[in-house]
């Protein structure tokens, strides 16, 4: 495929890109981001994550529908008697998420954490890896414990009839 733009709005571009392959692409409303690209020849999969890159976006695929997201970057530096659970719910509110915390999650940040610029599952997975915990983030729920427990709560529910 071929893609030609100049400081043209993400959002017209993944439109065009859409539009060429007949896939549903889309842009977060709170994307803010102008590209300029000329692609002669490139497979639509790689165009969407060259405009992605361009962008310092990320793509992700939803229930058919392909989004270009911006996930929010944190600073993180651990002062003092932060423990482990008081950092994870910052991260939780943050994220616009509830905590759902096993236990077994206590005690300080492992190794007083200083990570700068990062994404949350980055973030979460330097602050849940070295204790063997685990997380997952599901339906506005982010799930901390051991890998066992964060798994049975992040399986789809059956619905009842």
């Amino acid at each position: 495929m071929d893609l030609e733009a100049e400081a043209a709005d993400l959002a017209d571009v993944v439109d065009s890109l859409a539009r060429q392959t007949g896939e549903t692409i889309l842009v977060e409303p709170h994307v803010q981001e102008s590209v300029t690209v000329s692609l002669r020849g490139v497979p639509w999969p790689a165009a969407l994550e060259l405009l992605a890159g361009a962008t310092h976006c990320e793509v992700e695929k939803r229930q058919g529908v392909w989004l270009l997201t911006q996930p929010h970057k944190v600073t993180l530096t651990c002062l003092g008697s932060a423990t482990l659970r008081t950092v994870l719910e910052l991260i939780a509110a943050t994220s616009g998420a509830r905590l759902e915390a096993h236990p077994e999650v206590r005690g300080a940040v492992p190794g007083g954490a200083t990570l700068e610029g990062k994404s949350i599952p980055e973030v979460l997975n330097a602050l849940t890896g070295p204790s063997g915990l685990a997380w997952s983030a599901r339906r506005g729920r982010l799930y901390v414990g051991p890998p066992s427990w964060v798994a049975a709560r992040s399986l789809p529910r059956a619905e009842p009839r």
